[in-house]
C-alpha cells in the first residue's frame, strides 16, 4: 500500500530575502521529472505500471586467479568478484515545482537547497520498503514520475540467453561443478586430470546445484537472486535464466525428465518446477524453514529438511500426488539431507554431534551416529558403503552406516560446504569455502584409501569460495 504524504511550510521574511537576491526557486529539489503534466499537491499521481519481471544486477568483474593442482598451473580469463544484491538506490527527497515523486523515505521540503519556497514543493509518494511473500520490488527510472517503486508477482518465463558462440571443443567424460559463494562462476574439474578447465560466468553468485538427469544440464540455483541458472554442460556455457518469485536454498533434479524440485525457506515450501518452460507445477508446504531437499533414486519420493529451532522435522513428500505423507521429527536441527543408493537410508547431519539415519520403509528414525563438532554437507558413496560429513572447520567425517561408527577423519581445506562422489565412487571432491576470501581450495579424495590424493588451490589475493558440489558423467 501506498503513502501520500503532503508537506507545506509558510515562508514569510525568507521569501523577501529570497525575491531580493534574485533566487528563483524552480530548479530547488534534487529529482523528479520537471517535464511531466504537473498535478496539484491533492490529487493522486498517475498509477505506476506493474512490472513482469525482476531486475538483476550485474556483479563488478575483477582479475581472475591463476588456478593450481598440485604441481600444474593454469592461467585463465578474469574472474568477477561480486557485490551483494542491492536494495533500490534512494530516491530524491525534494523535487522541483510541484512535480510528484516517489521516495523511500518522505521528508519535509526543501532538504536540498537553502531559500526554496517549500509551497511549490511536490507531493512524496512512500514507496514500499518491503513487499509481501511471493511479490518482489521493483523500481522503474522512466515514466510519469521517476524513482517509484511497486510489489509485483514475476512472471515464470525462460529467459534464453544470447545462442553462444562456440569456439571449444565438446566436454566428454566426468566433470566436477562446484559453486562459488564469493564469485558468480562455476568451478569446472576434469576428474581424468583433476584440473580446473573452465569457468562459466553466471549472471549471480550461486548457492546450490543439480544435475539433469543425462547429465547435460546443470541446475544453479542463485544465493542473492531469485533464479535458477541453467548451464550448458556440454559446452559449459549459460543456456537459460528461470525466474523464481523469491530466493530459494537448495534444489534436487528428478532423476528422469525436466522437473527441479526448489526449497523456500521464507514461505515453508517446496516448488516444483518444469526447466523446459520454467512454469511452477505445484507448490507444496513442508516443515518450517526448509534447509535441503534430496529425492529418492526411484523418483517416488522427495525428503525434505526442515531446520526451525522448536519444531526439526523431515517432511516425507509424494511427488505423485504432490503431498506430504509423513512428517519425521528429529531430535536436532538438521544441516543437509542424503538418500542411500538403493533409497533405503535417508542421511541426515545435524546442526553439531551427530548423523540422523532414517529407515525409509517405516519413515522412522533407526538411528544416530555421534560426530563431534559442526556438521554441514553429506554425501553417500554410490556402493552406499559409507556416507561423508563434512565437518567444519577441515574436515570430513568418514561413517560406516551398518556399524554406526566414524571410521575415519580426512585432513580437508578450512569450512568443507560441499561434497560429490564420482559414478564409479573413485574419487570425492570437496568444496572448501576457507576462513578469508583467499583461503578456498577443492580438495579431491582418493575414495579408495580415503586420503586426499591432491587439492585445486588458488593464488593469495583471488576471491573464490568453492561450495556445493555435483558431478556427471558427459557424453555426446
Amino acid at each position: 500500500m501506498r503513502v501520500r504524504m503532503t508537506r507545506r511550510t509558510t515562508l514569510t521574511a525568507l521569501i523577501g530575502v529570497a525575491v531580493a537576491l534574485g533566487l528563483a526557486c524552480p530548479g530547488c529539489g534534487g529529482g523528479g521529472n520537471s517535464g511531466a503534466a504537473i498535478p496539484t499537491a491533492t490529487e493522486p499521481p498517475p498509477p505506476v505500471a506493474t512490472p513482469s519481471s525482476t531486475a538483476v544486477d550485474t556483479p563488478v568483474r575483477s582479475p581472475r586467479p591463476t588456478r593450481t593442482s598440485g604441481t600444474e598451473t593454469v592461467t585463465t580469463t578474469p574472474t568477477k568478484t561480486p557485490t551483494e544484491t542491492a536494495e533500490a538506490t534512494l530516491t530524491p527527497t525534494c523535487a522541483p515545482t510541484g512535480t510528484p515523486y516517489c521516495a523511500d523515505q518522505c521528508e519535509p521540503c526543501p532538504t536540498v537547497r537553502p531559500l526554496c519556497d517549500a509551497a511549490t514543493c511536490g507531493q512524496c509518494i512512500q514507496n514500499p520498503v518491503t513487499c509481501p511473500t511471493g511479490e518482489v520490488r521493483d523500481c522503474q527510472s522512466t515514466g510519469p514520475i521517476s524513482g517509484c517503486c511497486t510489489c509485483a508477482t514475476p512472471t515464470a518465463t525462460v529467459t534464453p540467453t544470447a545462442t553462444p558462440t562456440i569456439t571449444r571443443t565438446p566436454a566428454v567424460g566426468v566433470f566436477a561443478y562446484i559453486t562459488d559463494r564469493r564469485s558468480p562462476i562455476l568451478h569446472v574439474i576434469n576428474t581424468a586430470t583433476n584440473v580446473e578447465v573452465v569457468m562459466p560466468d553466471l549472471p549471480g553468485i550461486a548457492s546450490d546445484i543439480a544435475m539433469s538427469a543425462d547429465g547435460r544440464r546443470a541446475f544453479v540455483l542463485g544465493l542473492q537472486t531469485a533464479q535458477i541458472f541453467v548451464v550448458d554442460t556440454v559446452f559449459n556455457v549459460l543456456s537459460q535464466t528461470i525466474p523464481l518469485d523469491q530466493i530459494g536454498g537448495s534444489i534436487a533434479a528428478a532423476p528422469a525428465g525436466d522437473l527441479v524440485y526448489v526449497t523456500f525457506r521464507d514461505s515453508d515450501r517446496l516448488a516444483v518446477i518444469d526447466t523446459t518452460n520454467g512454469n511452477v507445477m505445484a507448490r507444496i508446504s513442508v516443515g518450517d524453514s526448509p534447509i535441503d531437499v534430496a529425492v529418492t533414486h526411484s523418483g517416488a519420493f522427495a525428503y525434505v529438511a526442515n531446520s526451525a529451532a522448536t519444531a526439526a522435522t523431515v517432511s516425507v513428500v509424494n511427488l505423485a500426488t504432490q503431498a506430504v505423507v509423513a512428517t519425521i521429527p528429529l531430535a536436532d536441527r538438521p544441516s543437509a539431507i542424503a538418500i542411500a543408493p538403493d533409497d533405503s537410508k535417508v542421511y541426515v547431519p545435524a546442526l553439531v554431534n551427530r548423523l540422523f539415519i532414517i529407515d525409509t520403509t517405516t519413515n522412522t528414525p533407526s538411528g544416530e551416529v555421534g560426530i563431534d563438532g559442526a556438521l554441514a554437507a553429506v554425501a553417500v558413496t554410490p556402493n552406499g558403503a559409507f556416507v561423508y560429513v563434512a565437518n567444519p572447520t577441515s574436515r570430513v567425517a568418514v561413517v560406516d552406516p551398518s556399524a554406526r561408527v566414524v571410521t575415519r577423519t580426512i585432513a580437508v581445506g578450512t569450512y568443507p560446504a560441499g561434497i560429490g562422489f564420482t559414478p564409479d565412487g573413485a574419487s570425492a571432491y570437496v568444496g572448501s569455502g576457507g576462513l578469508s576470501p583467499d583461503e578456498g581450495t577443492i580438495s579431491v579424495i582418493d575414495a579408495r584409501t580415503q586420503t586426499v590424493a591432491t587439492t585445486i588451490s588458488y593464488p593469495p589475493g583471488s576471491v573464490v569460495s568453492p561450495a556445493s558440489v555435483a558431478v556427471a558423467n558427459i557424453q555426446p
